[in-house]
């Protein structure tokens, strides 16, 4: 195992903290904002806007966050109960 050097494990704290603020922070955008269009629209225009915003909002799921939380040695996804602490692919540690 290799260790990471100062600026790769920064590089790994601050996604790590990033990836831990904005997701509940755009899910309580995203709900309380469908709240607010649910009062506002009644009936079946309701539905749609629930459907429509989580077909918009999985792209960030599958697509962005993947290519955010990536290894800085390797630049391979980080497994997901690694916890960003070790890339399984280059065998890269990180001091979080």
């Amino acid at each position: 195992m290799t260790t990471a050097t100062p600026a790769q494990s920064e590089e790994v704290r601050h996604r790590r903290n990033v990836v831990r603020l904005m997701t509940p922070a755009v899910l309580l955008l995203w709900f309380l904002g469908s709240i607010a269009v649910d009062s506002w629209l009644k009936g079946p225009w309701s539905s749609v806007y629930w459907i429509c915003s989580f077909v918009a909002l999985m792209p960030l799921v599958l697509f962005v966050l993947p290519q955010y939380w990536r290894c800085p040695a390797c630049k391979s996804t980080f497994p997901r109960g690694s916890n960003g602490s070790s890339c399984e692919v280059c065998g890269t540690t990180f001091d979080l």
